[in-house]
């Protein structure tokens, strides 16, 4: 828990409602030694990768039932014997013994029976006593879903005093020549076990999530609702490349995913399957009869027009050709979406450009070609966003079966304050990646103001005015980070020690350059770092300007009331 200062530096109150998310420590959400820099092990994504399996247990094909835990507590009842009787599937053991059994979710209910033969007693649960209201929330996008920023367990990193050894604290008047790697323990020319872990690293996709948070709370908080949340959110993602059309993740982890597919599928690897769009991921997970044969004829010829570039772009397809085919189901989806959470445009508009604007020289820009002007930004959100928006809102509403009320969109938060509400300027964590590269440019004042008040707040601005012509719901999270920006409590610019403690309390909410690197750490396979100075500068700004633990908790938080809102 806070104590009551850092309460009062928040700012506010701390909601109960996501203190727990966090304060948390990421440890309890994982096993370290099992994932070992594995994330894409995770159950979703194999299951996008393997053949669809079929329908296991004693309710074959019966897609309203899945199972659950059901146990009689009665005194003695190791000594017991309990026959069951489960909607007429029957099954006999001991009554200290929980089973496994299939429970309807939805409007049907689950008859359940026990009869204990020594006592000659039977017990009994049916109608409203084993109702089990389920909701399912499907989450889309960009890196501000997925969750960059918040690693489900973050990089090993430690300070480097070098001549000021024993010194475990950094501030604006003790900063340390640079944050270093923790070595790992063999690893090498493998994916390194140093580096952030991530649910899913292709994506750079977390538990940890603004919207993945809100859903274990909302499910907390209403124990007669089954929530199934799937995140398919993915870091880099755009409305056409993405989450309609053919994406293979961030530029640093697509290498993992293809690892992964070489394992489950020989040396001549279905490139459809790790390719696919978010849309098409749904589908795959939520249709027990998908069309798959077409979808990946016409791939294949798609492909072959774009094998050149494939191969000579670390294999990945053009963003801007992206296959745009949606995969059919021969029938209605196995389960009902109720709520699809999206944040997008962002990618589309070119925003991260203007971080690269404000965090590179003039002449870094020149070289490097990353780089976008404030004012450019605005134009192509004016020019774009609402087309976009319209052309999701169809396809959404064809494909999954909701309707446009169902669909909550967001705006950014921008966080480029300070406490006092004054726009960021000099100081020691306003040289970029100062800890990582020696001393960079100074981020100027006028760059953070041009930056919010030409980009930012024009992407948001048409983000509710094409969230209102498709009448979905928008969350209104511009204003989260205000007085919690890149320079605010600069003298808790690193907390925790050594190692670096990603998930320390801040004042801010938002990944600075430095913690991006201390928390992220991207480059964790050798030959990342072959690249040359263009990729390296972009692989550095994985995580700048997105929510920290406290952002993503806060921001988790206006979810969570519009989860209650729309859900229940």
């Amino acid at each position: 828990m806070p104590s009551e200062n850092q309460e009062q530096s928040y700012g506010r109150e701390i909601s109960s409602r996501w203190l727990a998310a966090a304060f948390t420590s990421t440890d309890t959400y994982y096993d370290h030694n099992y994932l070992r820099y594995q994330g894409f092990e995770v159950p979703l994504v194999r299951r996008l990768l393997q053949p669809i399996p079929e329908p296991e247990g004693p309710w074959e094909g019966d897609v309203g039932k899945r199972r659950a835990y059901v146990w009689l507590e009665i005194p003695s009842a190791e000594n017991l014997t309990c026959n069951w009787n489960i909607d007429g599937y029957t099954t006999t053991q001991n009554c200290d013994e929980r089973i496994s059994v299939g429970m309807r979710r939805g409007e049907s209910t689950t008859s359940i029976s026990v009869f204990v033969p020594e006592s000659n007693t039977e017990y009994s649960l049916s109608g409203v006593d084993t109702f089990i209201e389920e909701r399912l929330i499907l989450t889309l996008g960009d890196s501000y879903s997925s969750g960059e920023g918040v690693p489900d367990f973050a990089a090993l990193t430690r300070f480097d005093f070098r001549d000021r050894r024993g010194t475990d604290s950094a501030t604006s008047s003790n900063p340390p020549i640079r944050i270093e790697r923790i070595p790992a323990l063999g690893a090498q020319n493998t994916l390194s076990p140093n580096a952030a872990y991530w649910m899913d690293r292709t994506c750079h996709r977390s538990f940890l999530s603004a919207p993945s948070r809100a859903a274990i709370h909302f499910a907390s908080y209403n124990p007669r609702v089954e929530v199934v949340h799937i995140n398919l959110a993915c870091s880099g993602a755009e409305v056409l490349s993405g989450v309609l059309g053919t994406y293979s993740g961030t530029l640093e982890t697509s290498e993992p995913k293809r690892i992964l597919e070489r394992e489950i599928n020989g040396d001549r690897p279905d490139l459809w399957r790790t390719n696919l769009s978010q849309i098409n991921q749904a589908i795959l997970l939520l249709c027990a009869n998908p069309k798959i044969e077409e979808y990946i004829e016409e791939f294949n010829a798609y492909y072959e027009q774009h094998a050149n570039y494939f191969s000579e772009n670390f294999n990945r397809f053009p963003d801007d050709d992206p296959f745009l085919k949606v995969i059919e189901c021969e029938s209605e989806l196995a389960y009902d979406v109720d709520l699809i959470t999206l944040s997008i445009i962002g990618n589309d508009v070119g925003f991260m450009g203007n971080v690269h604007w404000f965090m590179q020289s003039w002449f870094e820009c020149r070289g490097s070609g990353l780089c976008q002007d404030p004012e450019e930004t605005a134009e192509q959100a004016a020019e774009i966003t609402i087309p976009l928006y319209e052309r999701l809102n169809e396809s959404l509403t064809e494909h999954l079966g909701v309707s446009s009320e169902q669909i909550l969109g967001t705006t950014y938060p921008i966080g480029t304050q300070d406490d006092d509400g004054s726009y960021c300027s000099g100081g020691y964590r306003m040289q970029t990646f100062n800890v990582f590269q020696g001393a960079g440019p100074l981020i100027s004042r006028r760059e953070m103001q041009r930056v919010t008040e030409i980009a930012a707040e024009a992407v948001n601005t048409k983000i509710e005015e094409a969230g209102r012509l498709n009448r979905w719901q928008i969350l209104e999270a511009s204003s989260l980070f205000d007085g919690h920006g890149w320079c605010a409590g600069e003298e808790e610019l690193y907390t925790g020690g050594n190692p670096l403690n990603a998930y320390t309390f801040t004042t801010r909410r938002i990944r600075t350059s430095d913690d991006a690197v201390a928390s992220q750490n991207q480059s964790a396979v050798d030959y990342e770092r072959q690249r040359g100075r263009r990729v390296s500068r972009m692989l550095s700004t994985y995580g700048v300007m997105h929510p920290n633990g406290l952002g993503a908790a806060a921001w988790a938080d206006l979810y969570l009331d519009a989860y209650e809102e729309m859900l229940n």
